[in-house]
C-alpha cells in the first residue's frame, strides 16, 4: 500500500475523531481533548514513517482484513479498533459538555504519560514483528514464524500491551469519569482476544509452544 493513501487514511480517522470529540462535547475548548489528539497523531505519523521504511508490506497487510482471519476476531476487531473507541470519544464529549473536568487535576498528565509508554511499547512491536497483523491469522502467504526478540522477549504480545496503556489512558485524559464504564468492556475484550489469539499461535503456528515455555507472560510479567 502507497505511504501517501496510508497518510490520507489516518487523516480522515484523526479527522472523524476531531468531529465526533468537539461536537459532542459542544465546544473546541477542550486542551485535554487536543492534547491527545496531538499525542495520537503524533506518535502515530512517526510509527507510520518507521515502520513502513522498515516493513513496507506490513502497511499492506494492516490494509484490510485479509483472507484467512479467524471468524471471531472480525467481530473483535470491530469492537476494538471501530466502534469502541468511537463510542469512547462521544461519551467523553458529552461527559464534558455536561459535567467539565471531574477528576483530579494529576489524571490529565498520568493518562498521556501512560498513553505516550502505550504508543512507544506498540511501535516497538511493530518494528520487531512484520507479522504484526491488524487480524488474527497464520501468515502463511508471508513465511509467518515466531518473533521473540525485541519486547516479545518480555511478554508474547507487547502490541496488547502498548493498546491496553493507551484505551486506560483515555479516561483520565479526558477527565471523564463516563468513559470508564466503556473503557472497562474495551479492557475486557482485550484480554480476550489475547487470549483466543495466543490460543491460535500455540495450536498452529510451529514454534510458538516453545516461545511461550520460555517467554510465560502474555501481558503483564508476573501476573498473566
Amino acid at each position: 500500500m502507497e505511504l501517501s493513501a496510508l497518510v490520507i487514511r489516518m487523516a480522515v480517522y484523526t479527522i472523524l475523531v476531531c468531529t465526533l470529540l468537539f461536537a459532542s462535547a459542544g465546544t473546541v475548548r477542550w486542551p485535554s481533548a487536543w492534547a491527545w489528539i496531538v499525542l495520537a497523531t503524533v506518535s502515530q505519523t512517526i510509527t507510520l514513517g518507521v515502520v513502513y521504511r522498515k516493513h513496507p508490506d506490513l502497511m499492506t497487510e494492516r490494509s484490510r482484513v485479509q483472507s484467512g482471519t479467524k471468524k471471531w476476531d472480525k467481530v473483535l476487531v470491530f469492537f476494538l479498533v471501530a466502534l469502541g473507541p468511537l463510542v469512547m470519544f462521544v461519551i467523553a464529549g458529552l461527559d464534558y459538555r455536561w459535567h467539565g473536568a471531574r477528576l483530579v487535576w494529576w489524571a490529565i498528565p498520568a493518562g498521556l504519560a501512560a498513553a505516550l509508554v502505550g504508543a512507544v511499547v506498540t511501535a516497538w512491536a511493530m518494528y520487531t514483528n512484520r507479522f504484526f497483523a491488524a487480524t488474527v491469522r497464520i501468515q502463511t502467504d508471508r513465511g509467518h514464524v515466531v518473533v521473540s526478540g525485541g519486547p516479545y522477549a518480555w511478554v508474547r504480545h507487547p502490541g496488547y500491551v502498548g493498546m491496553f496503556l493507551s484505551y486506560a489512558a483515555m479516561p483520565f485524559v479526558m477527565s471523564s469519569t463516563w468513559t470508564l464504564t466503556p473503557t472497562a468492556v474495551m479492557l475486557v475484550l482485550l484480554v480476550v482476544r489475547t487470549a483466543l489469539e495466543d490460543g491460535t499461535l500455540r495450536a498452529e503456528l510451529p514454534g510458538y509452544a516453545e516461545y511461550a515455555g520460555t517467554t510465560r507472560w502474555r501481558l503483564l510479567p508476573g501476573v498473566w
